[in-house]
């Protein structure tokens, strides 16, 4: 359900009036971000049934992912410790004047346009490309609010209802890439999709301090888990299929992650665009490779 209100701030009642100097010129002052009318959009319901297929058709993808495994602000490191979560959108600009985005935020935090780069986070652009890193709130709900843009209309997606992330029944320490790789979990709630898989990183960006939230060669691969599984297994046969895409085989100089992913995923229909919002929560257990020498 979507209601109206004013998120206007005014002193002692005070309305500020902009007129142009050229009465020849009927030029309307855009609005200030404080004076636009927001649109408040449930993200705990689905608007439209959401289908492996439907990703490639949607007008934007908004993704919120935490125990992201980059800190924020100044420096950025590379971590597992929760504590630390990624948002990014990603838009068409094919859809009418009302996209690209303006001002969009995450849960009062800006966000930074196209890419954020030595810790400078752009917020001044419209764009269509949109990403923040930061600290996780200890309320766990999600704003993501945004304009039009023009600044004439904003839109606050609220979602309150956020996934529970599945638990570990039994985690491997160790595993080779020689042998099948066992994923044991349990679900929390039967509206969340479960992926499993590896984080790969290489050593050498560990521990160091860095110019942007990645190290070069960093990769995630996943599996997803069907409907009411509670276990996976990766297979060597799949697994020996790595070093022939592009992601490759990981080698004993990266450090390996298994990871337990759930999501929560709903396409919302704002101003008649289709939104796919993802809620992410990951889980990551280090561990030891018996790396095969020739």
């Amino acid at each position: 359900m979507k209601e109206f209100y004013r998120s206007s701030l005014f002193l002692a009642g005070l309305t500020l009036m902009f007129y142009s100097c050229d009465s020849d010129n009927d030029n309307t002052a855009i609005p200030t971000l404080e004076e636009v009318e927001y649109i408040v959009v449930d993200a705990n319901t689905t608007d439209v049934p959401v289908k492996p297929g439907k990703y490639d058709e949607v007008d934007g993808i908004f993704r919120y992912t935490e125990n992201h495994f980059f800190t924020s602000g100044t420096p950025s490191r590379f971590t597992i410790d929760k504590g630390y979560f990624m948002a990014s959108y990603s838009g068409k600009d094919t859809n009418g004047p009302h996209v690209p985005l303006q001002s969009s935020n995450i849960n009062g935090q800006a966000m930074c346009t196209e890419v954020y780069i030595n810790n400078i986070c752009d917020t001044s652009r419209p764009s269509t490309s949109w990403n923040l890193y930061g600290k996780q709130h200890e309320v766990r709900n999600l704003k993501w609010e945004y304009l039009n843009s023009d600044k004439s209309k904003g839109y606050r997606v609220e979602m309150t209802d956020v996934p529970e992330a599945a638990k570990w029944h039994v985690v491997p320490t160790r595993i080779s890439f020689d042998e099948d790789i066992r994923f044991e979990f349990e679900r929390n709630s039967v509206k969340d999709s479960i992926i499993v898989g590896l984080l790969i990183v290489p050593k050498e960006g560990i521990g160091k301090v860095l110019p942007s939230p990645s190290i070069n060669r960093t990769r995630q691969i996943g599996y997803l888990v069907k409907p009411g599984e509670t276990s996976f297994t990766v297979t060597k046969e799949r697994l020996a299929s790595l070093s022939q895409s592009a992601l490759g085989m990981p080698t004993a100089a990266d450090s390996v992650f298994l990871n337990l992913r759930t999501t929560r995923y709903v396409i919302k229909v704002i101003d008649n665009r289709e939104i796919l919002i993802s809620y992410i929560v990951d889980e990551f257990k280090p561990v030891t490779v018996d790396w095969k020498i020739d």
